[in-house]
């Protein structure tokens, strides 16, 4: 079991440190300007997972910086 826990804390303690929190601020700035909704994207109470995972984001900046029309309803 021990080798288990500390290969645990070995991908846990890896994953922190490719985590850049600066890119992270600078990404939630971009696409929050990309698709209008710097409020919501630059509050750091709102996770960016959170933001990112139902799609509305992508296809908002889909619409908004391509020709394609989508209908969505």
């Amino acid at each position: 079991m021990a080798d288990v826990l500390s290969l645990n804390e070995s991908i846990a303690q890896k994953k922190a440190e490719k985590y850049d929190p600066a890119l992270e601020e600078n990404v939630r700035a971009w696409l929050g300007a990309m698709v209008d909704r710097a409020a919501e994207f630059t509050n750091p109470s709102n996770s960016l997972c959170d933001l990112l995972k139902d799609g509305v984001v992508l296809c908002t900046y889909v619409m908004c910086h391509t020709s394609i029309s989508l209908d969505i309803s």
